[in-house]
């Protein structure tokens, strides 16, 4: 077929006409004239040469053909192209063919002994065999030039079969008329039992695919005339003549197939004594078919002219009541014309575009006043009509079962939706009481299917400087409720093309290995990193009047278990830091190596850690510090300056989280607890000491052999890209630069930067900055007089409280930090909410006023 296809330019007449001969390596083709068969056995021999193929073995029924192909390549043995005497006759297996149909029903196997009717019909078939060598068919069929070729076939079924047969009609060109047997097919009727008229619809169904392929195979050759379909059943020629969907899907599918292979005009009746094809219906023997001249030859009536057949059209049947009809169902469709206004907004690309246009419309329906400008009360009549609208298309039963007190549709029943003045469908709730407004505590509701919605969503997104879909979501609920909002936000946001530019993918970096140190089995504390928290606020001691002070904890940070010891640094002086480290060495024993940030990564955070800042970078510091590492041979290693994340297993956020603590004990607890029983092991072994709380265990742990016992631990933590994105989000400060300050943030950074003091105790100080206009702050006498009457009710349970409150105030009116206001009918000032907080366990002071004036 490849050389076919690359040929065909070379050789049209071949190449055209040959992929419907070829059958595997084999060829059969027939001409009308010898002329043409002579010319085609030269184009083809010459089509395969040019791929390297040979055709051989020819052989033709004319002496002319084989004269001009050279001996050797003919056939040796020459095959009768005159007769056929085997393919027409095979149809007499059919009987064959009944005869197993008999065996399954009565549901014999393969080896069992069939019935004795059965054997004896088989015998009668065996018997009569011979006698179909006196058959022969003819293999040309009398097709000529000039002549008129046609095609006529009959249909035919009973309860054991059904079949069909075509026969060839040629008129020649001295008006003698030829008919020959084509071919012909049968089928067995199924198990299941069928109705007659079913029977014949399926035979008809088997004559039309017949006669589909019969003239699929002759328009290639020859110009096929005229063709006829012949039945002898009236109710089949009337149901292959109207339409499929009358009747059931049996009858409806095979008028579908039959109309479709077959010129439904063609279909005639005809009686059946004329039919030939009622005994491929019935299953003949031998002998029965031999002596069956009318299906052999066809009908004598086939040789008069067409006007002259014994047929019927189907206009004489048209009047008949044919079975298996559908039950007549009346079907009314009813089309509403769409809105011109909602096709029209169809074309619209902006919602502020709708309102202007139905702003429009309605001024010439003078249902708004006339103007240049756009109004608000007109926008909002146009947002009105346009809502009508809406709601009128997608909830037209609601709106009607509503205003006539009926339950609404189950899709929105569960909102509660009722209809306002204007007419607007809204829905209900339990907020009605709320302060907020009447959009927002009964929102349209309006469907997602319509464009006018998705220009509403892409206003509120651009007029929100494209916020979210969260947000969006909630900015479109205070006045509309969308049925189905969440995913339409979502997709108006992810077809944003500004926010699809300014979302980029964050990209992650690769991070190194972890070094030895937190890798490899060691003695905990061995490797240790070292940092500061705080600062917190502590009490020395408990007695009356003293302060809280600062401190600082220290934390050493195991690097191969992350076990953390605290110790706690009063200040952050060199000899606390190194008392500190000290009191870690005897505790847990000698250490290898130190790691600790250079203190650079305290500069993000230099309003609270700039002493820590300034300790770290000390000259006195380093040189102790160096010292003492060199006397206990410490290897001190720091990270890279602006480098935290190389410390991040003493950088974790974890360690802010609380969680439980097993022991604690302040240094002055710890000599009541010991009993002062020690017991002592070797010198490379712990000693346990005797306490209240049972024996405690300190000192250095003796390594365990790795090759008696291996235990794997395995950790299952987030990515560290993710922790180390995290980490610079927490520790990262914002720049200052191209940020635009307000006016008021302007006035307070002159105010600090000219103003700032430290008095002698060390405290800064800074005076804060006022309003200037009162008015500003909103009504502050409603507020204040609110929770002043709350406080004189709660002072009211409890006379200690009073008292306490009465000389907390008065001291202050003493102190000249407030005094009592002259005219108490002026309200134009500023007027300070406060409220008291107690806290009994004070020793100092159990009441304080606190004033919400920031």
């Amino acid at each position: 077929h490849q050389l076919i296809s690359d040929e065909s330019e070379n050789y049209p007449l071949v190449s055209k006409n040959i992929p419907g001969m070829l059958y595997m390596d084999d060829l059969v083709a027939s001409f009308l004239t010898e002329n043409e068969c002579v010319l085609f056995y030269r184009e083809i021999t010459e089509l395969f040469k040019s791929g390297g193929f040979t055709f051989t073995k020819w052989s033709s029924n004319s002496a002319q053909v084989l004269h001009n192909i050279p001996a050797s390549d003919q056939l040796e043995k020459m095959i009768s192209w005159d007769k056929d005497n085997f393919t027409l006759k095979v149809l007499v297996i059919l009987f064959v063919k009944l005869l197993i149909k008999r065996l399954w029903i009565a549901k014999i196997d393969w080896d069992s002994q069939p019935p004795p009717d059965i054997l004896s019909l088989w015998n009668l078939f065996i018997q009569q065999l011979p006698s179909l060598e006196n058959i022969s068919f003819p293999r040309h069929i009398n097709v000529k030039i000039n002549c008129i070729f046609q095609l006529v076939g009959f249909a035919d079924a009973s309860e054991k079969a059904y079949g069909a047969v075509i026969y060839s009609r040629v008129i020649l060109p001295d008006s003698t008329v030829k008919v020959e047997l084509i071919c012909a097919k049968s089928k067995v009727a199924p198990v299941k039992v069928e109705s007659i008229p079913r029977l014949e619809l399926c035979g008809l169904l088997l004559l039309s695919e017949l006669m589909a392929t019969v003239t699929k195979s002759y328009l290639s050759k020859f110009e096929i005339d005229e063709s006829y379909c012949l039945t002898d059943s009236s109710v089949t020629l009337c149901w292959a003549h109207s339409s499929p969907h009358l009747y059931q899907v049996f009858i409806a599918n095979r008028i579908s197939k039959i109309q479709q292979n077959i010129n439904i005009s063609t279909l005639f009746h005809v009686s059946g004594q004329d039919n030939p094809a009622d005994c491929l219906s019935r299953g003949l023997v031998p002998e029965q078919l031999v002596d069956c001249n009318l299906y052999l030859s066809g009908p004598p009536w086939l040789h008069q002219s067409p006007v002259e057949w014994p047929i019927r059209k189907y206009s004489d049947f048209a009047g008949q009541e044919t079975p298996e009809r559908k039950s007549n169902l009346s079907l009314i469709g009813v089309q509403d014309e769409p809105n011109p206004l909602l096709e029209m907004f169809l074309r619209c690309s902006s919602w502020y575009k709708i309102l202007k246009i139905v702003i429009l419309i309605l001024r010439f329906l003078k249902i708004i006043p006339k103007g240049l400008a756009v109004s608000a009360e007109a926008l909002n009549t146009a947002e009105i009509f346009v809502m009508k609208l809406l709601q009128k298309e997608f909830f037209p039963h609601d709106i009607s079962n509503i205003r006539k007190g009926l339950p609404c549709s189950p899709q929105i029943r569960k909102l509660s939706p009722f209809l306002d003045d204007h007419g607007l469908l809204r829905v209900g709730g339990r907020i009605s009481n709320s302060n907020v407004d009447y959009d927002q505590q009964h929102p349209i509701l309006l469907s997602s299917k319509h464009h006018v919605v998705v220009l509403i969503v892409d206003y509120f997104h651009q007029k929100n400087y494209h916020t979210g879909p969260h947000l969006l979501l909630a900015l479109l609920r205070q006045r509309f409720w969308i049925l189905g909002a969440r995913s339409l936000a979502r997709k108006r946001f992810q077809a944003c093309n500004i926010c699809f530019r300014l979302s980029p993918k964050c990209s992650y970096p690769k991070m190194g290995d972890l070094p030895k140190s937190r890798v490899l089995e060691s003695k905990p504390f061995l490797n240790t990193a070292c940092d500061y928290l705080g600062p917190i606020h502590i009490v020395l001691t408990h007695r009356r009047g003293q302060r809280s002070q600062k401190a600082y904890i220290c934390l050493f940070i195991c690097l191969a278990t992350k076990a953390v010891h605290l110790e706690v640094a009063s200040d952050l002086t060199t000899e606390c830091f190194l008392n500190a480290f000290k009191r870690f060495l005897s505790r847990r024993g000698p250490i290898r190596s130190m790691l600790s940030d250079g203190g650079s990564n305290f500069v993000g955070a230099k309003n609270k850690l700039n002493v820590i800042y300034d300790l770290l970078e000390s000259p006195d510091y380093k040189d102790r510090f160096v010292r003492e590492l060199s006397e206990h041979r410490i290897t001190w290693s720091m990270n890279p300056p602006a480098s935290p994340h190389f410390g991040g297993i003493f950088e974790n956020d974890e360690f802010m989280e609380p969680g439980p603590i097993f022991g604690i004990l302040g240094s002055s607890v710890y000599p009541y607890i010991l009993l002062g029983d020690t017991v002592h092991g070797s010198v490379d072994q712990p000693v346990a000491v005797s306490t209240k709380l049972g024996h405690v265990i300190f000192g250095n742990a003796p390594m365990l052999s790795t090759s008696v016992d291996n235990q794997s631990h395995c950790m299952f933590q987030s990515s560290l890209d993710t922790d180390l994105v995290r980490f610079w989000e927490i520790e990262n400060v914002p720049s200052v630069e191209g940020f635009k300050l307000s006016p008021e943030d302007k006035l307070c950074e002159e105010i600090y930067s000219s103003e700032v003091s430290r008095n002698d105790d060390g405290l800064y100080q800074v005076p804060l900055p006022f309003k200037e206009d009162p008015t500003q702050l909103g009504d502050s006498f409603t507020m204040a007089k609110k929770r002043f009457f709350l406080l004189e009710k709660r002072l009211q349970s409890s006379e200690d409280l009073r008292s306490s409150y009465d000389q907390a105030m008065s001291d202050l009116i003493d102190k000249g930090f407030m005094s009592k206001c002259s005219d108490q009918s002026d309200i134009s000032g500023y007027f300070i909410p406060h409220h008291i907080v107690t806290k009994s366990e004070s020793v100092s002071t159990k009441v304080r006023v606190v004033y919400d004036a920031s």
